[in-house]
């Protein structure tokens, strides 16, 4: 599982492609927020998805209006505490 925001999500980016260029079919989860819709590497990302069904790419906005752009368990509906 991977947890990432903003363009912190670009070390979660390099390894997926090394994953997928090494033909690993591993069970992951990327778990993303961005402050706006305009989401770095999402094309890339969404391109994995065709051959590498495994892999579950979650994206969540949370807009410039939430305060200090804090993402809370609520934005992963499925995924919060337990």
């Amino acid at each position: 599982m991977f947890i990432a925001g903003g363009i912190g999500v670009t070390p979660c980016r390099s390894i997926l492609g090394d994953l997928a260029a090494s033909r690993t079919r591993a069970s992951v989860v990327l778990l993303y927020s961005n402050g706006t819709s305009d989401i770095p590497f999402r094309s890339f990302l969404d391109g994995l998805l065709p051959n590498w069904p495994e892999l579950r790419l979650i994206y969540t906005v949370t807009g410039l209006g939430v305060p200090h752009n804090r993402v809370t368990f609520e934005a992963f509906p499925g995924y919060g505490q337990r």
